[in-house]
């Protein structure tokens, strides 16, 4: 590149002596700086370019790293941006100033003209945790308002769609509790790779840094667990979106309340800890510059969550009015994508504390990821009855209550496959209320001779699917039921062999609706039965759990003989 060579260039006649002696004018041609006109500037060039030239006694920390999966948690606008990288700056002393700079990777080097960045970056500057024991761990909740208004925002850099932000930031005073340095992406579920680098002026020229620098390590970092589950109404679940609880507008129901379809989480601490609870909804379009229209917030569902009192290990809460769940703690009812609540400080219990997160309503679907925090370790785990281990009166066997529920699942497996397969018969046509006559309808002449038609029907025929092909499964089955109609194998259906086929598979449809109908009545029997023992059974055992005996006698394994001299294998609970 050229320098300047206009007027006050280094081969200017506009410089004097003087001039030269107060700008210390250099006059190399070479050293690629020259002097030029306001005027000039403005007429000949579009950009300017400002760069701080460092020396070696500047503190320079760098880290690459990168937005991915829940690293990828977007701004404070959403619950999920806890879960971004956070790192902790340590102000030593007074008037520290950092050049903070954040760089994503060069456009040009992706698909498209790279003029244009998909992704808005910037950073946040926050206040650490006041708690002694917090400060190496990372932000979880916020205040909003700014230092000076006792809020957690120091400092904001607002996202914008270029390569790097930088700024240049002053701390005045020192402070014991660290700094969280946390960037962002404007939106949470963007990827992307970046770049964060902190520059400071080692003002005794020491080389030892006047600042600290450090990442939150896991070892250091709060405990968590994180679980994945969904309100649905179908599905391997079952109906899992129960809708509130009555206090917050759910229905007075007698009975097993529609609540408690909703999934149940349960709480094992070993110690005495704070515990800080978020739900999270999944699988969000937050960006909605693909909406056609106005602008608008995605359509988020309004969720919350409460936490009770629990009866013992996975054992699912119910019950209304006076044998209604004792609430301990209860996050609202809040419209967005998601809801958080700080327990404080909890003590361990053997009967649990159980977390039931629910929508505004029954029926609403979505995915959600349930997020529990604490100082020490614990358990966290979704509420499974079978795992709800009660000794069996008669036997002392704990699995009495699960194999009931194993049972009642196979029937109601085998229940699905005959409807389904009762409908499948009824698509195809071999199946006929109880007494009424199966119509055959025998339109199509004898055929005799090969025509255009008769090889039209009988493409048609073949092709079950419907798809315009005829493979070789089609063309076994048609040939197969082709066979069976020709009685007499001279390769012509007549009338009256089609009339005859279609009454032997009316017939047969028949005697395999009637046996699955005795099967399913059979299997309802059963089911009716053992739902019936499984109540009494629950039942029992909420009493037990709630008034223990004094004295628990050892397990009968003698079972006495029933009636017929055998004896009884059905568990009995209490």
């Amino acid at each position: 590149a050229r320098e300047w060579s206009g007027k006050w260039s280094d081969e200017s006649s506009a410089w004097n002596s003087r001039l030269r002696q107060m700008l210390h004018f250099s006059k190399r041609t070479d050293d690629g700086t020259f002097w030029i006109e306001y005027d000039d500037l403005c007429r000949h060039m579009n950009k300017v370019y400002m760069c701080r030239m460092l020396d070696d006694l500047w503190t320079r920390f760098s880290v690459k790293s990168r937005w991915m999966d829940e690293t990828a948690g977007g701004c404070t606008n959403f619950i999920s941006w806890r879960a971004n990288n956070q790192w902790l700056l340590h102000i030593k002393r007074p008037a520290t100033k950092l050049i903070i700079k954040l760089t994503q990777p060069d456009a040009r080097r992706s698909a498209g003209h790279g003029r244009h960045y998909s992704n808005a970056i910037g950073f946040y500057i926050l206040k650490g945790n006041a708690e002694p024991g917090d400060r190496k761990r990372r932000k979880l909740v916020l205040k909003d308002g700014n230092e000076e208004d006792d809020g957690d925002f120091v400092f904001v850099k607002e996202p914008r769609f270029s390569r790097q932000v930088i700024v240049e930031y002053t701390f005045e005073k020192p402070s014991d509790t660290p700094y969280v340095l946390l960037p962002f992406m404007f939106e949470p579920g963007r990827e992307s790779l970046f770049k964060l680098t902190i520059l400071s002026d080692d003002r005794d020229d020491d080389g030892v840094p006047d600042f600290g620098f450090d990442n939150v390590k896991p070892e250091d970092d709060w405990k968590r667990t994180t679980l994945l589950d969904a309100w649905s109404i179908g599905g391997e679940g079952g109906d899992s979106a129960g809708g509130p609880l009555p206090l917050d507008g759910g229905p007075q129901v007698s009975g097993e309340p529609q609540w408690s379809r909703n999934a149940q989480f349960q709480i094992t601490l070993m110690q005495r800890t704070r515990c800080f609870i978020f739900v999270e909804l999944r699988n969000v379009d937050h960006d909605m510059r693909d909406v056609e229209g106005l602008q608008v917030e995605p359509e988020y569902p309004t969720v919350g969550f409460v936490v009770c009192k629990g009866e013992g290990n996975h054992v699912k809460l119910a019950g209304s009015g006076p044998s209604a769940p004792q609430i301990l703690h209860r996050a609202e009812l809040r419209r967005g994508d998601g809801q958080y609540l700080e327990l404080g400080w909890l003590d361990p219990v053997d009967t649990k504390y159980v977390v039931i997160p629910y929508a505004d309503r029954p029926g609403v679907q979505h995915e959600y990821a349930i997020t529990l925090y604490t100082d020490f370790e614990h358990k966290f785990e979704k509420i499974n009855n079978r795992l709800c281990l009660v000794d069996c009166k008669q036997c002392g066997n704990p699995s009495g209550l699960a194999r009931v529920l194993s049972k009642l699942e196979q029937l109601e497996f085998k229940y699905k496959l005959m409807i389904e397969r009762e409908e499948l018969l009824k698509q195809r046509g071999g199946l006929v209320p109880f007494g009424a006559q199966p119509s055959v309808s025998c339109t199509a002449p004898t055929i005799t001779h090969p025509s255009t038609a008769a090889a039209q029907r009988a493409f048609q025929a073949a092709d079950t699917n419907q798809d315009g092909q005829v493979d070789k499964a089609e063309l076994a089955s048609f040939q197969q039921h082709f066979e069976a109609a020709d009685t007499d194998q001279d390769g012509v259906i007549t009338e009256a062999e089609l009339a005859a086929y279609a009454a032997r598979v009316q017939e047969h449809a028949k005697e395999q609706h009637e046996k699955y109908v005795a099967e399913l009545r059979k299997a309802q029997m059963v089911e009716q039965s053992l739902r019936q023992q499984l109540e009494e059974a629950m039942s029992k055992s909420r009493e037990l759990i709630a008034n223990p005996p004094k004295q628990t006698q050892p397990p009968n394994n003698s079972a006495k003989d029933d009636a017929d001299g055998k004896t009884s294998k059905m568990c009995v609970m209490q």
